[in-house]
């Protein structure tokens, strides 16, 4: 990792006071988990001098940074110095645990975290401006109030417990973007959840993720199949759960003319959700 040369790209910038600061360091991924290396945004930055001088952003609108060690330390000096920020993005900052953003950077448009704050707390409050708010990760504790313009969600945390005790009511809410785990949701629970939080939703879009996952089963069968929706959504569970299938085998109990037609009918919805990897074997008869 060439810290120097990525120190003075950054002491560029501050003096070219640009609105757009970009760092992207994906590419180091595997260099950063195999050595521990990595790049740590600077809370201070060197004039010609030698003197210590803090960095400011004064124009700064936009600021994403994805795999860059950014400490709990310097998140706070992007709230407390970077305050014309319209948006934030932040992808697998490892080193922050947990963000209270409580009215700091007023003309905050978008924040996006991702991948950061294990095991920690993510409280969002008295943000006017926010329009688009996105979470991905795992963290203890997720709470938002007061945040009348807010019209995106994307959250994937996970745990759908969490969720209704981390969303206010939100008026202006148009787009929910959600990813639960299927296994612990009550789903006509929650979804009415939603629907009395959000009384102006216009989009909704609701994945269900799994975190029970099977790693040795490789052939699944299931014999006296009738093609019922409940049937459908068995096997889809197995396929989408069990990492080391190989092989399906679906065998229909009934015995009539049109069991052709409803095998080939079964066989094309269930491709939608089987890997090519995975052989799918469908038995039947017809009189």
């Amino acid at each position: 990792m060439h810290k120097d040369v990525i120190d003075d790209w950054i002491h560029f910038v501050v003096k070219r006071k640009v609105e757009f600061l970009e760092l992207d360091l994906s590419c180091d991924y595997h260099e950063w988990c195999s050595k521990g290396k990595g790049y740590d945004f600077p809370l201070e930055l060197y004039n010609n001098n030698n003197h210590t001088q803090s960095h400011e952003f004064p124009y700064l609108k936009k600021l994403v940074l994805k795999m860059v060690y950014v400490t709990q330390d310097v998140f706070e000096a992007f709230l407390k110095n970077f305050t014309n920020l319209e948006m934030i993005s932040i992808h697998r900052a490892l080193c922050i645990r947990h963000i209270d953003i409580n009215g700091q950077s007023p003309d905050l448009k978008h924040l996006e975290i991702v991948d950061s704050c294990y095991g920690g707390f993510i409280y969002i409050s008295n943000l006017e401006n926010l329009v688009s708010f996105t979470f991905k990760g795992k963290i203890k504790d997720l709470r938002l109030a007061h945040l009348p313009k807010l019209k995106e969600l994307d959250l994937d945390m996970g745990r759908g417990d969490l969720i209704r005790e981390s969303i206010p009511k939100l008026l202006n809410l148009k787009k929910f973007i959600l990813a639960v785990d299927g296994s612990d949701t009550d789903h006509l629970i929650f979804l009415d959840f939603i629907m009395n939080v959000c009384p102006n939703l216009e989009t909704l879009s609701v994945e269900e993720v799994t975190t029970n996952l099977h790693e040795h089963l490789k052939l699944f069968e299931i014999v006296n199949f009738w093609d019922r929706e409940c049937d459908f959504e068995l096997a889809a569970y197995i396929i989408k759960t069990v990492v080391a299938l190989k092989k399906v085998v679906i065998k229909f109990t009934q015995a009539k003319a049109s069991m052709e037609e409803i095998a080939r009918s079964f066989a094309k919805r269930i491709k939608s959700v089987i890997p090519k990897s995975v052989a799918l074997v469908i038995i039947y008869s017809s009189t």
